[in-house]
């Protein structure tokens, strides 16, 4: 005897049903624990004194570099291929607060466009001393791109285990 199965209960409706709940509730809680990483990752990076270290880490690190090459304001160029090697900052130096180096435009002389130097209350400057003058070296960093990489490296292993441990259960 064959059953006569409606249209409504068969079993591919219901894996539909199914994979449409699950999809649902992975976008959902993604989305939640996404957030809620974000939200934290910001809170302490922000609050903290994080980018600051990093900051002046990478002027030591800088400062080490023009003392070994001998790098005056004149040869300020040279600094690319330090800045490149770095890979994730900007640079920006003023002498006497008018812009001469931008490794954004590694191969200009911004010195002749005059640009003033913006003083932002969200940028810091540090003193940087050449071997003929001292400037003004602003550093910014992607400093927490590693830590985006590791949340969202975490958040896709965790609900890969879940997928995981639900597909054993069943």
């Amino acid at each position: 005897m064959t059953q006569i199965v409606n249209k409504n209960h068969s079993i591919y409706v219901q894996l539909l049903y199914l994979l449409t709940g699950a999809a649902i509730a992975a976008i959902v809680f993604f989305q939640i624990f996404y957030s809620t990483g974000n939200y934290v990752l910001d809170y302490y990076l922000e609050n903290s004194a994080y980018v600051e270290k990093q900051n002046l880490k990478y002027l030591a690190k800088m400062q080490k570099y023009v003392t070994a090459e001998h790098i005056s304001s004149s040869d300020i160029a040279q600094l690319n291929t330090w800045v490149q090697r770095q890979k994730m900052i900007y640079v920006r130096i003023y002498k006497d607060q008018i812009q001469i180096y931008d490794s954004d435009y590694p191969k200009e002389d911004v010195s002749v466009s005059k640009i003033a130097a913006g003083n932002y209350p969200w940028e810091s400057y540090y003193n940087l001393e050449l071997s003929d003058i001292t400037v003004e070296v602003m550093i910014s960093g992607s400093y927490i791109t590693g830590y985006w990489w590791d949340q969202s490296v975490f958040l896709s292993l965790f609900f890969l285990a879940l997928f995981c441990l639900e597909s054993e259960r069943k």
